[in-house]
């Protein structure tokens, strides 16, 4: 079964669609670019209410590979991400606006301020270069700038995911509360009072 929705589009994009119309199957396009988002959305809900530590994501990883590396190097990226300080997160989200242009003067910008060796040590996992929550063998492969792509791109999607699902204000409350009232109250814009 199928339902008529109705759906707003710019001038603009009115007028080219109408070009277009009975070449494309406009129908069929929107249908899969809304499951699409729907279907981002859901994911990363679940990926929300996953309760892994680093250290447990760490020690269950493949660090094997560079492909393995970057794969625990990006959930742990997002697992940092959900879970660290509204301030800490904030100085991150001047990278994910322009993320897609790859520039590689703003990834090793972005990667100098991360500083993911200190993440792992607050996390309990390496302690002066040396790890602690894995035996690691003495052929090893060491991490690689995979691992750190993975975590990066990890913080980039929490970033965009969470700033596109809430307003900005429900973050603040939802991670530092106490914080909150005096980050809003900076912001708030106050209006003189004519004087008498």
């Amino acid at each position: 079964m199928t339902r008529k929705v109705t759906i707003s589009v710019p001038d603009e994009l009115h007028e080219k669609m109408e070009k277009w119309r009975g070449k494309l199957n406009f129908s069929g396009i929107f249908q899969e670019a809304i499951a699409c988002e729907i279907h981002k959305k859901e994911l990363f809900k679940t990926k929300l209410e996953e309760e892994k530590t680093l250290p447990e994501i760490w020690g269950d990883g493949n660090l094997d590979t560079p492909e393995g590396q970057y794969a625990v190097g990006k959930e742990m990226g997002f697992a940092f991400a959900k879970t660290a300080p509204y301030p800490e997160i904030k100085q991150y989200e001047q990278y994910a606006e322009n993320w897609d242009a790859q520039e590689p003067e703003e990834l090793d910008r972005f990667h100098y301020n991360l500083d993911i060796i200190s993440i792992l040590d607050r996390a309990g996992i390496i302690e002066g270069g040396t790890t602690k929550a894995k035996e690691v063998p003495e052929d090893a492969m060491p991490l690689t700038q995979s691992f750190d792509m993975g975590f990066m791109v990890g913080i980039i999607e929490f970033i965009r995911e969470e700033c596109s699902s809430i307003e900005t204000s429900k973050l603040v409350f939802k991670r530092d509360p106490d914080d909150a009232l005096q980050i809003l109250e900076i912001s708030q814009i106050r209006i003189p009072t004519k004087q008498q």
